[in-house]
């Protein structure tokens, strides 16, 4: 008769959480790197965020690119746009990509890639949203040597998200958290980011740089979920500093998931209950 599994191994086994961030770098690397001739790509948003398969027991990330595409004529502007989905698709299917993002890889397409081309009033568009499911790809970070032993201590990673905020000039952001069972006594902790203010607006240097140094500054944390688009806040649609975002930063540990069955879904961080 086969051997029960053992649970303690099956947690060891367990990873980080795979990156939106890394996923929405590649996809953004891929866009700047294959240019269609004669045409103009802008991207008018981007939205990132983390899957589990818990049957299969893989991670991938979607990405979503809301696109607009710029020609001398519509099925120029339609051909684009479909070599630009082609190659996001084939660049999803590979796993030989270095992750997570370095801050380099992150600045560089969220500062010096050009988001928003300036076009001519003679150039018609086609707009639409690409969708790619993005496999991880390799770490070339130290394996931790197991998973801490949960739940987190909320109130210093809430310390820790507002302290990078600022220091990142961010400013004030909204935080609330809910637990997410990811296997048999794994639990991920989804920290959700939001902006403070209704009309706060950033540069995507700015955003680029706070969500990479979220990353950079844990190892034992996973940008989950992100949102980057233009803000309705801001009349001029071509802003440099007219940007907004919403993230969730996941840290992922061993505990009881029965511990959480009492605890509202989505807590205020500065008002989280302890946990036993």
């Amino acid at each position: 008769m086969a051997e029960a599994p053992d649970a303690a191994a099956e947690v060891r086994a367990i990873g980080l959480p795979a990156s939106a961030l890394a996923g929405a770098v590649r996809a953004l690397e891929t866009l700047d790197a294959v240019r269609p001739a004669g045409a103009l790509a802008q991207v008018r948003a981007l939205e990132g965020d983390t899957l589990v398969d818990h049957a299969a027991g893989v991670e991938s990330v979607r990405v979503f690119l809301h696109l607009t595409v710029y020609a001398d004529t519509n099925e120029a502007a339609r051909a684009a746009f479909d070599e630009l989905r082609l190659a996001l698709e084939t660049e999803g299917r590979s796993a030989a990509r270095v992750e997570p993002a370095s801050a380099e890889r992150v600045g560089r397409v969220m500062a010096e890639l050009d988001w928003d081309p300036p076009g001519r009033e003679d150039l018609v568009s086609y707009s639409d949203r690409i969708r790619l499911e993005v496999t991880p790809g390799r770490t070339t970070e130290e394996p931790l040597a197991e998973l801490a032993a949960g739940p987190p201590p909320y109130d210093t990673l809430e310390s820790y998200v507002r302290r990078v905020a600022a220091r990142e000039r961010i400013g004030q952001v909204d935080l609330s958290v809910s637990p997410a069972g990811v296997a048999r006594g794994v639990n991920d902790h989804r920290f959700r980011i939001q902006e403070s203010e209704e009309t706060a607006r950033h540069t995507l240097a700015d955003i680029g740089g706070f969500l990479s140094a979220l990353e950079r500054g844990s190892p034992a944390a996973r940008l989950t979920k992100l949102k980057i688009e233009r803000s309705q806040h801001e009349s001029d649609v071509h802003a440099t500093r007219g940007w907004t975002f919403e993230a969730e930063l996941s840290l992922r540990t061993r505990d009881d998931v029965e511990a959480f069955a009492a605890e509202p879904l989505a807590a205020p961080v500065g008002s989280t209950t302890a946990h036993r």
